[in-house]
C-alpha cells in the first residue's frame, strides 16, 4: 500500500511526540522543532503508518529521512516494498547509527551504507558545560566570564564546516549520534 505524503502539520504534534519518543535512538533531525522549522526550507512531508512516521524531503531533491518509531518491531522487508523507486534503489539519509545496525542485522545484502559525517549530532555531558573545570575549558570559561547572557550550546550537526566542526569538537563532546545515507537495494 503506498504512503499518502502531506504537509508537516502543527496539529499532529503530540501525534509525532509519541512516536519519536518510541525511537530507540532521538537525532535532532527529527524533533518536532526541526521538522516544523525545516519543512518549508525543504519541502519535508510525512506520512503515517500504525507503527511508523515516515519523512520525505522534496528540496533541492526527493530523499526519505530515516523513519520515526518502535524500529524494533517493524518488518522491514515489508515496509520498504513502499520505497523501492523505478531502479530498484532507494536513498534514505540522516539515518542514526543504530538504526543502520539493526538494518545491518535484518537487512543483510539488501542496503549499501555511506557515513556522512557533517550530519552527526555532537553530544555533551551537561555538568561540563556548566562547570567547565579544568585546563581543556579554560578558553571557554574566559569567554563566559566576558559574556554573563551565554545560554545556548548548539549540540547539532557542523554541516562539514571546518570552522564550525573545530569549535564544536573544542567542547569536547562526550559521543556522538553518528548518521548515514542507506540506499535500498
Amino acid at each position: 500500500m503506498p504512503l499518502n505524503f502531506e504537509p508537516i502539520d502543527i496539529q499532529r504534534q503530540t501525534e509525532y511526540t509519541t512516536y519519536f519518543e518510541k525511537c530507540p535512538q532521538n537525532a535532532s533531525d527529527y524533533s518536532f522543532a526541526n521538522l516544523w522549522g525545516w519543512a518549508r526550507a525543504y519541502g519535508l512531508l510525512w506520512a503515517w503508518t500504525d507503527d511508523l512516521v515516515w519523512i520525505k524531503q522534496t528540496i533541492p531533491h526527493d530523499f526519505y529521512w530515516a523513519p520515526v518509531g518502535p524500529w524494533e518491531k517493524i518488518d522491514w522487508d515489508v515496509s520498504f516494498n513502499h520505497f523501492l523507486d523505478r531502479s530498484g534503489h532507494t536513498t534514505i539519509i540522516r539515518v542514526p547509527e543504530q538504526l543502520i545496525e539493526y538494518w545491518g542485522k535484518v537487512l543483510k545484502g539488501k542496503i549499501t551504507v555511506k557515513e556522512t559525517r557533517g550530519a552527526w549530532d555532537y553530544l555533551y555531558a551537561v555538568p561540563e558545560l556548566i562547570e567547565l573545570k579544568g585546563n581543556r575549558f579554560h578558553k571557554k570559561k574566559n569567554l563566559l566570564n566576558q559574556f554573563k547572557k551565554y545560554q545556548i550550546v548548539n549540540r547539532e550537526q557542523d554541516l562539514n564546516d571546518p570552522g564550525l566542526r573545530k569549535a564544536k569538537l573544542s567542547y569536547h563532546p562526550v559521543d556522538f549520534i553518528k548518521k548515514y545515507q542507506v540506499t535500498l537495494v
